[in-house]
């Protein structure tokens, strides 16, 4: 019998469901649709209305925004009494994998946003602030691991946030750019899936949030742009073990076989 490969989620942070949904019926999208299956486009949205910000730390913890207390980027502090970034260091709960790490599963978070460090004990890789959107700090593990990835795909290319008026050039130009940190990522993910045998692997694409900060206009949404993003998804292998379901995020509003894995894997994408 044909033994499962590894549960991989990809993640797609602050993507609009509803401007998802007409792309991948309309043939838009097809590598998208064809990972997807004929699973339902599921919203992920935060437990309170208006802090669509807490929806990840939500789902890392398993715990509604008024236990984790991740309510916004910024938010008062009352040990310092004053207003501070939002830091992983003092919003600290055990993310629900933790679990199946006890059970000697090996895991591979990539990007998610707003996570803590794990520590050198972490039983896989652990990789963030490579491409996420919230300004979360580059950490890897095992440590020496950043230094690999760098030496394999070159600096982040995710582009920084700019604040303020741009320029019709300078927009063209961050759009090229974060299509281009999409595609290093996905190097990045199937590179993953390829080092070590890897039970989990969850990564989320940071791109939809920092370009929708910019290119919001719904008419500046053009074909080539979503094709391109779409084309990504046709590195995940066509054979899966389930149907994927896609479930997309609030904020705004992919497997290969590698040398240690096995022929087939179960792959569940959300936004």
């Amino acid at each position: 019998m044909m033994q499962p490969g590894p549960l991989v989620l990809i993640g797609l942070d602050a993507l609009e469901a509803r401007e998802l949904e007409p792309r991948l019926a309309d043939g838009r999208m097809p590598n998208l649709a064809r990972l997807l299956g004929n699973r339902p486009l599921r919203p992920m949205s935060p437990d309170v209305p208006g802090f669509p910000d807490g929806v990840w730390r939500s789902f890392i913890n398993g715990r509604p925004i008024g236990e984790h207390g991740w309510y916004f980027n910024k938010q008062w502090r009352p040990e310092s009494g004053r207003i501070e970034a939002t830091s992983t260091s003092w919003l600290q709960l055990r993310p629900f994998w933790s679990r199946l790490a006890g059970a000697g599963a090996r895991l591979a978070i990539l990007d998610m946003p707003h996570l803590a460090d794990p520590g050198r004990d972490f039983p896989g890789i652990h990789l963030t602030g490579w491409q996420t959107h919230d300004p979360d700090p580059l950490v890897s593990r095992p440590q020496e691991l950043l230094g690999e990835i760098k030496e394999r795909f070159g600096k982040p290319l995710m582009p920084r946030e700019s604040y303020g008026s741009r320029r019709p050039a300078d927009l063209l130009a961050m759009r090229e750019a974060v299509l281009a940190s999409v595609e290093q990522f996905a190097d990045i993910i199937i590179w993953t899936l390829g080092r070590e045998q890897i039970d989990l692997l969850i990564a989320v694409f940071g791109a939809a949030h920092r370009i929708g900060h910019y290119l919001w206009d719904l008419s500046q949404l053009d074909t080539r742009t979503w094709r391109r993003s779409s084309v990504r998804c046709s590195r995940m292998p066509s054979t899966t073990s389930m149907p994927p379901s896609t479930m997309p995020s609030a904020g705004s509003s992919k497997r290969r076989r590698g040398r240690h894995g096995s022929s087939s894997s179960r792959c569940t994408a959300w936004a």
